[in-house]
């Protein structure tokens, strides 16, 4: 009986720290206006630096981005050109987002927990991108959110950062697509 509970127990810890499938994501996917089987099995992310010029003139700001990918199949991780690598079959899927943070951040600062909305502007603490990836027919399938669509809708929601995850939350829906779920990205060191 003490074996039991003791299994029992290292089993919910394991569940709960988010060491199993999915790493402590859990996405409901819609492209084309279709279901996409997506259970996270690996995820990555990247920084650069977006620049804005807000007219003649007037001097550019900069400010932090953001991407994250995560896949429903182990994704080579090494950096995000690899995680990009040609789908090979109709069960693989990926889904990748980026954020644009606060004006006067870059390269050196870090995403901030926060709200990043979707906004037609399309500036600081936005979302800037949402992209789902499928496979059919030999090849991969891109589809794309067009976030400056009226009925683009939805925040990215950054609750967690440290030195190896980004953690939080998406709900972004433009037309019969949609990302929605919790999740972890693993930061690239």
């Amino acid at each position: 009986m003490k074996k039991l509970i003791i299994i029992t127990m290292c089993a919910l810890f394991v569940t709960a720290c988010g060491s199993g499938a999915g790493g402590g994501s859990s996405l409901s996917v819609k492209a084309g206006g279709k279901d996409v089987p997506f259970a996270v099995k690996s995820s990555g992310s990247d920084k650069s630096v977006f620049t804005y010029t807000p007219g003649p003139g007037q001097p550019p700001q900069t400010a932090t981005s953001f991407s994250a990918m995560f896949g429903n199949y182990e994704m080579d991780t090494t950096n995000f050109a690899t995680m990009k690598k040609k789908l090979a079959s109709a069960d693989q899927a990926r889904v990748s987002f980026s954020i644009y943070g606060e004006s006067g951040t870059g390269l050196k600062d870090e995403v901030k927990p926060g709200t990043y909305k979707v906004d037609k502007e399309g500036r600081f603490m936005s979302v800037s991108t949402v992209t789902v990836m499928t496979f059919a027919d030999g090849n991969d399938k891109e589809t794309y959110f067009d976030l400056r669509a009226a009925d683009a809708k939805g925040e990215i929601k950054i609750t967690s950062v440290t030195a190896d995850a980004v953690s939080g939350s998406i709900d972004v829906t433009e037309g019969d697509k949609s990302v929605k779920g919790s999740f972890t990205a693993k930061v690239k060191k």
